[in-house]
């Protein structure tokens, strides 16, 4: 990267361009996290039971207001039982409906350099089937 400001800190103190180096670290960890958090979403909605298992660790606990969720073998069964719902629902001629979670006010805390704490609002907007939105969670 050749940007200006790049070039202004070469010209600086060490320890100023190191202090710039951590701060660009910091920017970079907030997008990662971002974008899995996106990768969780899509997966989700997506009903896709691998990309949704692969955003936690192996020995990830997920707990939700209605249930815990003990390693990714668990959580991976999240997706695959809605797949199994949204096919069961097919199967008695009812066409499922797209469910879509929307996050905001998204909030990123960086407590060490291996642990991160992210909080946000989600809800669901449901295709309805007379063509309205409904929105709920």
């Amino acid at each position: 990267r050749q940007s200006g400001w790049f070039i202004s800190m070469k010209s600086g103190s060490a320890a100023g361009i190191a202090t710039h180096l951590v701060r660009l670290d910091l920017v970079q960890d907030r997008a990662e996290i971002e974008e899995l958090v996106v990768h969780y979403i899509t997966a989700l909605d997506g009903l896709d039971a691998e990309a949704y298992a692969n955003v936690f660790t192996e020995d990830a606990v997920y707990e939700t207001p209605i249930a815990v969720y003990e390693g990714r073998d668990a959580i991976r069964a999240i997706v695959t039982d809605l797949q199994e719902s949204a096919g069961e629902s097919e199967v008695d001629g009812v066409n499922p409906l797209g469910l879509y979670h929307v996050m905001s006010n998204s909030s990123i805390e960086l407590i060490s350099g291996t642990e991160a704490r992210h909080t946000s609002y989600a809800q669901t907007v449901r295709a309805a089937e007379d063509g309205q939105f409904i929105v709920g969670f």
